[in-house]
């Protein structure tokens, strides 16, 4: 019956990114169906007699106590400062304690696993002592599944005749420059704009969206954005300045208000939205939540360097989003782990 399940499983993620390949649950609804697989192998004794299986599980085992515990670690500490760092601007300081006490979790059963991997011999006599392992499995599988997401909404460019090109915000200089960041997006919507021009003999609009983020600065990132693309001969007519966004979700959420002042049907709106490769998948979720489900992204390049330093911010930034979902879950892998090893 497990296999049966498995395989369905499977067979549905398979269908899904072959249907809608923008669908952001295929990957989730695939894991499933590998853990439900690997579940029925595992109590299976016939495989047992077979060399790669155990190897396969000996792999996995090593995975879970080294590997697994740094990334949580890292996590950990990254969600910390980050929670830090929100305090000072969000009101709802409940949201962000239970984001703070995830954080916190994690670095403790890092620390925990690894203490146990070293010094623990009498693990296998205190089974009870590997009750992490659900946990820090889980939030291994979500970064595997934010790093699919990502690669895979990269290589979904859009290339059908668009009537806005939509341009994410980004960190601004106090002399009123863009940032390396926002500049390559800048320069990726330029290229873009260039194809559609090729292709269809036709400039979409451009809409620039962001507030003015920095203190003491009386400009707008919408404002640095549209003279960066003036200045590269981009009309000014063509040019929508969008200038309350604080953040991504704003972003969507004034872009969508603009474009129902301008059209009775939005459905009917083909937008392409512009950020850094790395910014993709958080994106596209905000982009579903407004309904804009015909939006698509195209993702700005960054060099590496970049995406070490933000694709873990976007990570961490992406459980925020759903931290009290990502708190019950731990709870409960903690309580499926315990009961799991006293019905042992």
């Amino acid at each position: 019956m497990l296999y049966l399940i498995g395989v369905l499983l499977i067979i549905i993620a398979l269908s899904l990114a072959i249907m809608a390949p923008r669908n952001l649950w295929d990957t989730w609804i695939g894991t499933a169906g590998l853990i439900v697989l690997f579940i029925a192998v595992s109590r299976n004794p016939f495989f047992a007699h077979y060399r790669v299986v155990d190897v396969l599980f000996q792999l996995i085992d090593l995975l879970v106590q080294y590997v697994a515990p740094l990334f949580a670690l890292i996590v950990g500490v990254f969600m910390i400062v980050y929670a830090i760092t929100l305090y000072r601007s969000e009101a709802n300081r409940l949201q962000l304690t239970i984001g703070l006490g995830i954080a916190v979790l994690l670095v403790a059963v890092g620390l925990f696993i690894y203490y146990l991997a070293f010094f623990g011999n009498y693990v296998e006599q205190l089974k009870w002592l590997r009750i992490p392992d659900y946990l820090v499995v889980y939030y291994f599988l979500l970064l595997i599944n934010f790093l699919i997401n990502t690669v895979r909404l990269s290589l979904l460019e859009d290339e059908s005749r668009q009537n806005y090109v939509i341009v994410l915000g980004g960190k601004i200089y106090p002399n009123g420059t863009p940032s390396d960041l926002v500049s390559n997006r800048l320069d990726t919507a330029l290229s873009y704009l260039n194809r559609q021009r090729y292709l269809y003999q036709h400039t979409p609009t451009v809409i620039v969206s962001g507030a003015d983020t920095i203190k003491g600065v009386d400009i707008t990132e919408a404002e640095v954005m549209a003279y960066y693309l003036m200045e590269r001969g981009i009309p000014r007519d063509k040019l929508i300045l969008e200038e309350r966004a604080q953040n991504t979700h704003d972003n969507f959420i004034y872009t969508k208000e603009i474009l129902k002042s301008r059209h009775v049907n939005l459905e009917t709106v083909h937008a392409i939205y512009v950020t850094n490769a790395f910014h993709l998948y958080r994106s596209e979720i905000y982009s579903n939540m407004e309904g804009l489900y015909q939006f698509s992204g195209l993702g700005a390049p960054s060099t590496l360097r970049q995406w070490l330093e933000n694709g873990f911010r976007e990570f961490v930034a992406l459980i925020f989003m759903h931290r009290k979902f990502h708190f019950f879950m731990s709870l409960i892998l903690l309580g499926l782990r315990y009961f799991s090893y006293r019905w042992i």
